[in-house]
């Protein structure tokens, strides 16, 4: 392709508005925004001719999407006038935007994209897409994108919002799209989770509407859930928290029972600050955890003195 392509004027209406090649998942850019809304679109959009169509985005979507909502009629641009394959002006597309950061929505459109419209097999992804969306072959695994893409849009949105983490969120396709909705609306849509949490939720939602053989929408009317989703005061986050442990409570009531006995009489205990007091992991393994770090000789000291003085009390936790 040639380097200097002559720039011209063209009519945005000339332009098609369906983002073939576009690689975003979302082209808002507020930050791009106030740059063009002081300086105007500075380089040109990148175009392919199509006979007896109008002509498409290579290169430019954000441009071209601020520009749809400003008053000016004509947009500059420069066309590609070689014959390329649908595949090299999607890579054309992609590469040029090569070291600017990527979402993770914006990867699982561009994915999903080369391997669903652009035929791109699982090699070709591997060694030129993958590198160019700054993904690590370790990291998120294409399996998830693909499981993400399947999702509904409302939950999207929430990723897109930061309220659900991307990594985890396939996790939610043992819903069928109503309940996905139905989650998104009446749960996330409040809380901000982490993907352990979103992992765990979504595991044990399933398992209680199925041990229940309910509803999502009768699961969610319970009592105990109402009580922390019509809540509004506490932030996000805290929210997120109070709903796990509702959720643990109906699907795990013994454990969560014995665990919130432990944490009351581990409340009890004036625990010396190099020492911690923990229970076993879902308590499979008998007795207690105690730990202590210590520093110096008055470290060791003030365990002994505390396993001398405190030594009933920790009978309490053996019962």
């Amino acid at each position: 392709m040639e380097r200097n392509l002559p720039v011209e004027l063209i009519l945005i209406e000339e332009i098609a508005e369906a983002a073939r090649y576009g690689t975003r998942f979302d082209y808002e850019d507020a930050a791009l925004e106030g740059s063009l809304e002081k300086r105007g679109i500075l380089f040109p959009l990148l175009l392919t001719r199509r006979l007896e169509e109008k002509a498409e985005v290579i290169s430019g979507h954000r441009r071209l999407f601020y520009a749809r909502r400003k008053p000016e009629k004509r947009v500059p641009v420069t066309f590609v006038e070689e014959e390329f394959s649908e595949k090299e002006l999607f890579l054309l597309s992609l590469y040029s935007n090569w070291g600017q950061t990527f979402a993770e929505l914006d990867r699982m459109e561009t994915l999903l994209k080369a391997e669903k419209v652009f035929s791109f097999d699982r090699e070709e992804i591997r060694q030129e897409i993958c590198p160019a969306l700054g993904i690590d072959e370790k990291g998120v695994s294409l399996e998830e994108y693909r499981g993400a893409g399947k999702l509904v849009c409302e939950i999207h949105g929430l990723i897109q919002k930061k309220r659900l983490p991307f990594r985890g969120a396939s996790s939610l396709n043992r819903f069928s799209r109503e309940e996905q909705g139905l989650l998104a609306r009446q749960v996330f849509e409040g809380m901000h989770l982490t993907t352990n949490q979103l992992l765990l939720l979504s595991e044990w939602i399933d398992d209680l509407k199925r041990a229940r053989k309910v509803s999502l929408e009768t699961l969610l009317g319970e009592a105990s859930f109402r009580k922390v989703l019509e809540n509004c005061k506490p932030d996000p986050r805290t929210r997120g928290e109070r709903f796990l442990r509702a959720v643990r409570t109906l699907r795990s009531p013994r454990l969560s029972e014995r665990e919130e006995s432990f944490d009351r009489l581990k409340e009890r205990a004036k625990l010396p600050e190099e020492i911690q007091l923990e229970r076993p992991e879902s308590f499979e393994a008998e007795g207690i955890l105690l730990r202590a770090r210590l520093k110096n000789r008055e470290s060791l000291v003030r365990l002994l003195r505390f396993l001398e003085d405190q030594g009933p009390f920790l009978n309490s936790f053996l019962e």
